[in-house]
């Protein structure tokens, strides 16, 4: 993994389900971060994860074939310091919460502007968390409790 400081730029790998949507993130993304692959459903990303290495993946929630949040935690097994950002329609205080368990990750909203997206990114690189401000809980330790709750359903 590349160290973390402010000039080095993340290699990134993109995981969407949606071709359009992938490639708009690709090409934005690209302007700034170093892509390193794009992939279209859970298990793909886990595979492709393994075999290149990226410092962080972009990962829709609602990936086919395997859930976004179950194959960043397979990833995880493998590559336990690859940061995550997840992208999601769902605005789910519970989701989030789980997501950002993980450590070192960020939930943004799609809605959101690319900016909020960037600033996730930036967040994360610096091996902080970050969470769409709409989202965010004042109390972790509710939040933790939430996490708890949701993983059990």
């Amino acid at each position: 993994m590349a160290p973390l400081c402010q000039s080095s730029r993340p290699h990134l790998l993109i995981a969407a389900d949606h071709a359009i949507c992938l490639e708009a993130l690709k090409c934005f993304l690209e302007k700034t971060y170093i892509v390193i692959g794009t992939v279209t459903d859970g298990r793909s990303l886990v595979t492709e994860a393994i075999r290149l290495k990226p410092d962080m993946i972009i990962v829709d929630v609602g990936m086919p074939l395997l859930y976004g949040l179950d194959a960043a935690r397979r990833v995880r097994e493998h590559l336990p310091r690859v940061r995550l950002v997840f992208l999601t329609m769902q605005e789910d205080v519970n989701l989030a919460a789980n997501a950002v368990e993980l450590g070192h990750a960020a939930f943004v909203l799609k809605h959101a502007a690319a900016t909020e997206l960037v600033t996730a990114i930036e967040q994360v690189w610096r091996g902080k968390s970050y969470v769409a401000p709409n989202l965010r809980s004042e109390d972790w330790v509710e939040q933790r409790f939430r996490v708890k709750q949701f993983s059990k359903a």
